[in-house]
């Protein structure tokens, strides 16, 4: 079961068992999630260098937390998500900056459905046509 958990600014849809945690976290006054060994937050150069760590670790060496925020809004805007929905996923501030990904992802749908359209026009054109696809190009 799901559900969802309001704070401030931050909207959080998940399981009920991690809401609850989050609750708790908030009434305790513990609004850092992830923490140093120590118990502190880390600073944003220090979750950077752990990150790294965590990926190396798990064999995943090409990962940084910036390619994968990057990835999360290339592909939520290639699903459809909305400049306003990558901008609560990742925190933005500004639409602009959620409008790189869903502009990137409307360009190649559009580039795809453009192709698709003009082949469907002229491939009566051309004897040959029905042996060109996509596939074989």
């Amino acid at each position: 079961m799901y559900g969802t958990f309001e704070y401030s600014k931050l909207c959080i849809r998940a399981p009920l068992a991690l809401l609850f945690l989050l609750w708790r976290a908030v009434r305790l006054g513990r609004l850092t999630f992830l923490t140093t060994p120590a118990g502190n937050p880390y600073t944003d150069g220090g979750i950077g260098n752990r990150f790294r760590k965590w990926c190396d670790a798990a064999g995943l060496d090409h990962l940084s937390t910036h390619g994968v925020r990057k990835g999360v809004g290339a592909v939520t805007a290639e699903l459809g998500a909305t400049g306003h929905q990558i901008m609560v996923l990742l925190g933005h501030a500004t639409p602009t900056q959620a409008a790189t990904y869903t502009r990137s992802a409307n360009r190649r749908e559009m580039g795809t459905g453009i192709a698709d359209a003009m082949n469907a026009k002229v491939s009566h054109l051309h004897p040959d046509a029905k042996k060109w696809d996509k596939k074989t190009g």
